[in-house]
Parts: structure tokens; C-alpha cells; sequence
């Protein structure tokens, strides 16, 4: 009975841990970056890591905090586009009903999802996953070439990005469902393929 309370207790904590790693990582986005980031990711992004994944990521600003709130700042920027005219300057530092109506109400949905729990610990592994987080922002938002403003535009009135990280070797995969609701996007970080960001654009932008 105490080995079975002591594991209970240890999984709670362990637990308590990674919410708080990941939290403190939103507060900091909310804070320092843009509430409008915090709340994109918080409607539409779900990003699956291991407490160690989130205090590295919070630790390593520039590697792991910075490519998630990119894709806040990515999923604001495409509704603004899309149907939201002025949402980022409107609402970017401003919590507001209006501004919430806004971002729930919109009609066309992305959503993103990162599934980087069994991610090999190792620097270059940890930096690529992010680094493969970082390109999907670009294509929803900035990308100049590839993406929403290279002309894409989503099949489907909800439209998910599905981002697997492999400790394997070589170029990242994407399968696109049959209607182009949901891309599912393979990132192998063994090692850094050449050009696999490209290659990586690419794919999402032939929609295939």
C-alpha cells in the first residue's frame, strides 16, 4: 500500500511539474511577446512535450520559446488575412470580449498539434523538432514562397496540421488526407537532412 501511494504520489508531481513548466512558458509569451499569441495557441494549438521538453524549451528562448510563440503570431496573422481584418493590432496586447468573439467566432479554422514526446534527448534532435514547429508557422503566416501568402488556401472549413517527430533519418514525410483537412507531417531528427525545410514547404503547399 505505501509503494502504491508513493508512485501515485510521484506521478502527481511529475505531473505538476510539466503543467507548471508549460504554463510558466505560456505566461511568458502572454507577457513579454503578445496576449494574442498566448490565446491562439491556447484555442488552436495543442503541443504534446515531456516537462523536460518544456523547461528546455523555456530555458533555450531563441530555440524552443520563440518557435512556439511564432506560432501564435502566425495562427493571428492568418485569420487577420483571411477574415479578421486588423485582429493583431486591434486585439495583440488587449484581452476583450470583442477580441475573444473574434478569435472563437472566426470560420475557417487551422489547428496544429506537435507530438514531441518520445523526441531523442539530444541538442540537435530537440533543436530540429522545434526548428520543424517553426517552419509550419511560416507556412500558415510569413512565408513568401510557400503557404497562405504564396497563394494556399485550405480545402476545408477546419484544417489540421499534425506534426510527428521520428528519431529516424531522413526527408520529412507529409500525407494529406483525401478532402485536405488534415496534414500529417513526419519530422525525422536523427540527424539534419539537406534542405529538408524546402522539401518540407513544398509538400504542404502541393497539398499532397
Amino acid at each position: 500500500m505505501k509503494n502504491l501511494l508513493l508512485v501515485i504520489a510521484t506521478l502527481t508531481c511529475l505531473n505538476s511539474n510539466a503543467q507548471s513548466s508549460k504554463d510558466d512558458l505560456y505566461a511568458k509569451i502572454e507577457s513579454s511577446y503578445a496576449w494574442l499569441n498566448y490565446q491562439m495557441l491556447e484555442t488552436y494549438a495543442t503541443i504534446n512535450l515531456t516537462e523536460e521538453q518544456w523547461a528546455w524549451a523555456l530555458k533555450n528562448e531563441n530555440a524552443g520559446l520563440s518557435p512556439i510563440n511564432a506560432l501564435g503570431g502566425s495562427l493571428a496573422n492568418f485569420y487577420e488575412v483571411t477574415e479578421s481584418p486588423r485582429l493583431t493590432s486591434d486585439c495583440r496586447y488587449k484581452k476583450t470580449q470583442d477580441c475573444m468573439d473574434r478569435i472563437n467566432d472566426v470560420t475557417t479554422k487551422i489547428y496544429v498539434v506537435m507530438n514531441a514526446q518520445n523526441m531523442k534527448k539530444s541538442e540537435i534532435s530537440t533543436q530540429l523538432g522545434f526548428k520543424a514547429l517553426s517552419t509550419i508557422a511560416g507556412f500558415i503566416g510569413d512565408n513568401n514562397l510557400y503557404g497562405t501568402k504564396a497563394g494556399w488556401k485550405p480545402r476545408t472549413k477546419s484544417t489540421k496540421f499534425i506534426l510527428n517527430i521520428d528519431n529516424g533519418t531522413a526527408q520529412p514525410k507529409v500525407s494529406w488526407s483525401a478532402d485536405g483537412s488534415v496534414a500529417t507531417i513526419t519530422m525525422f531528427v536523427g540527424t539534419e537532412s539537406p534542405d529538408w525545410n524546402d522539401n518540407l514547404l513544398k509538400r504542404l503547399h502541393a497539398g499532397k
